[in-house]
């Protein structure tokens, strides 16, 4: 699929398309062949399974770092040889797992014009990434400082309410599991502190005058525990995690505890503020900052990955971002680069 990325941009390679040139992806195939049991083939296994050779991963540092194919040439002769025959290998395995793919596709009923539909999927999810979706940054972007303003307060509000059911040598934080485990059901929490040293007459330990710290008071690490009543709601079973003493606090939980606890004002409010936190806090890293991040400077667009060996169903997935769990509060910013052009939602009935 990267290969057809690197070519999807050439006008002589969509015409070639448009003449009737079809593509055969062997991960793709293989996937396919599979049953989709194997997730993402890349050409080292096809290589390995049907005959071919193992790639020399030279290279990958490389391109990690940026450089691009023509870069990598011209850094010396050495790279330029090592290249060449890279090139070439990649070449011979992929047409090795061709040929074998292909003998066993033309063994099975029907699977030719299967993997021939499956081709063209590809070739629609490629155009999809290389056109990717416009969107109106400026707009985007300001949306995501406010609502970043607006986060922080619902963070402090959720804080406050739960520091209220914890010591004051916690400093209570709404995203962590272990204090909202406390506060909502008590338990034993180890608190972990430094003590100063001190010599058999009491008087505080200094460092030698040899010693990089010399001069300075000493300090030992001390544990200990201390018991949290919290708001004592009653804990299941099935919510325990494997930490000790601790339960999950995750959405589905809280809300089973309000449905079943719903006189408790006190745990209602905390929750409640914990939810309501939560649940902004996830627009913003996911939606806001995690979509703005993606975003294409140069036309100001953002091109997700659409995963078409990824998953056990043979269904399509999508990453970085995952834009079939839009949320509606980001949509409104997508606009079409023509004006004459409308966005269009489809999905097959369930």
């Amino acid at each position: 699929k990267y290969d057809l990325s690197f070519l999807w941009k050439y006008n002589w390679f969509q015409k070639w398309l448009q003449d009737g040139g079809k593509v055969f992806d062997t991960a793709q195939a293989e996937y396919l062949l599979s049953g989709q049991s194997k997730i993402y083939p890349d050409l080292n296994y096809c290589s390995e399974k049907y005959g071919g050779t193992q790639k020399d991963d030279w290279i990958k540092p490389l391109f990690k770092a940026g450089k691009t194919s023509t870069d990598i040439i011209n850094m010396s002769p050495e790279h330029q040889r090592r290249f060449v025959e890279y090139a070439r290998d990649d070449v011979i395995n992929t047409e090795i797992v061709y040929l074998a793919q292909m003998k066993r596709i033309k063994s099975k009923t029907n699977m030719v014009p299967m993997m021939e539909a499956y081709m063209e999927h590809l070739l629609a999810t490629l155009e999809m990434e290389y056109n990717g979706l416009s969107i109106k940054y400026g707009k985007l972007k300001k949306l995501q400082e406010r609502h970043a303003l607006w986060t922080e307060r619902l963070c402090s509000i959720a804080k406050e309410e739960l520091q209220q059911y914890l010591p004051t040598c916690i400093d209570a934080n709404p995203d962590s599991n272990d204090h909202l485990s406390w506060a909502i059901f008590g338990g034993t929490a180890t608190i972990k502190s430094k003590e100063l040293e001190r010599d058999l007459n009491g008087e505080p330990k200094r460092y030698g005058d040899k010693a990089q710290k010399a001069g300075q008071l000493k300090y030992k690490n001390v544990s200990k525990e201390i018991e949290i009543k919290g708001l004592q709601i009653p804990a299941r079973e099935k919510w325990k995690t494997k930490k000790h003493g601790i339960y999950s606090s995750d959405k589905k939980v809280l809300k089973e505890i309000l449905d079943k606890y719903s006189s408790n004002v006190k745990g209602r409010t905390l929750i409640n503020k914990v939810l309501r936190y939560a649940k902004n806090q996830k627009i913003q890293s996911t939606y806001l900052e995690g979509y703005i991040k993606y975003n294409s400077v140069w036309d100001n667009s953002i091109r997700p990955n659409f995963n078409t060996v990824s998953t056990a169903s043979s269904r399509l997935s999508c990453s970085s971002p995952n834009f079939q769990n839009c949320h509606p509060k980001v949509l409104r910013y997508f606009s079409p680069r023509n004006e004459n052009w409308v966005y269009a939602e489809l999905d097959f009935a369930q």
